[in-house]
This record gives structure tokens, C-alpha cells and sequence, in this order.
């Protein structure tokens, strides 16, 4: 993927030219981002954390849009959210599955973020059910409240 190869990047965006990108070197690429937030979400079953099941959102959930280069959409302060996703290193990435997590409930809310960061898919979850996933929460809160 490292030439132009003709293909479309995710949601039929064209792919910049900055590859793997890092903090501060998103400048020639695409960013565009759906933010989700919900302020309850069903917890599951005994069963279905077991196998894996995560909580289920409820209600309607707050919703803003960012895109980067230029800083753009309905989000509150995209020019401050696109330089605080750059200052973080692989900002989407999932717990891993064999993290050791503290039984730390940090409350019902759920988010997702869908879309395209640094020409890279994002399709990822949070929620505050244990310790790594409520410290995923904060790193995230500037995006996730709404306020950078």
C-alpha cells in the first residue's frame, strides 16, 4: 500500500500520501471520524461476558462528526480534538485480549467512533466495565465529552 495503487481508501475517500502517518504527521491525510456517544449502556449477562459480549447501548446518543486538515464537522472544538489525536500514539487501539484488567467499574456509558483517522479504518467501542477500558475512556474523554 506504500504506491498509489488506484484503490479508494474506506468510505470511498481517495488515500493521502502519508502512510503510516504518527503525531504531528496526519498533514496529508484523511480524517473523518462519526463519534457516538451514549450515556447508558445495558450491561450483559454473566453468560454473555463470558463469551465475550459487550454492553449494549440504550437511548439516543450524542452525536458529532470531525474531520481533520482542515479541522471541520459538528464537533464542539474540531481544531483542538484533531491536535489532541495527533499528540496520541495509535489513538484507536483496542484493549488487548489478554490484558490484565482491574474489576474497576467506572459506569454505564458507551461510545463508538467509526470512520477514518489517518487514512486507517476506525470501528471501535469504549465503555468504562474495567479498569483498561475506563483508562482507554480517559485518554479519550476530550473526544468522547464532546470538549478538547
Amino acid at each position: 500500500a506504500g504506491e498509489d495503487d488506484g484503490l479508494a481508501g474506506p468510505l470511498g475517500l481517495a488515500r493521502g500520501g502519508n502512510e503510516g502517518g504518527g503525531p504531528g504527521q496526519a498533514a496529508d491525510s484523511v480524517t473523518e471520524l462519526q463519534i457516538l456517544v451514549w450515556e447508558r449502556g445495558a450491561r450483559p449477562t454473566s453468560l454473555g461476558r463470558a463469551l465475550g459480549e459487550r454492553r449494549t447501548p440504550l437511548g439516543k446518543p450524542k452525536s458529532w462528526t470531525l474531520r481533520c486538515d482542515p479541522p471541520a464537522g459538528t464537533f464542539p472544538d474540531p481544531d483542538g480534538a484533531c491536535n489532541a489525536l495527533d499528540e496520541l500514539d495509535q489513538p484507536f487501539a483496542e484493549t488487548p485480549e489478554d490484558a490484565v484488567c482491574t474489576e474497576q467499574y467506572g459506569g454505564p456509558e458507551v461510545a463508538s467512533v467509526n470512520g477514518v483517522f489517518r487514512d486507517e479504518t476506525v470501528n471501535t467501542r469504549f465503555s468504562r466495565d474495567d479498569g483498561c477500558e475506563v483508562g482507554r475512556w480517559k485518554k479519550h474523554a476530550f473526544l468522547l465529552s464532546g470538549k478538547s
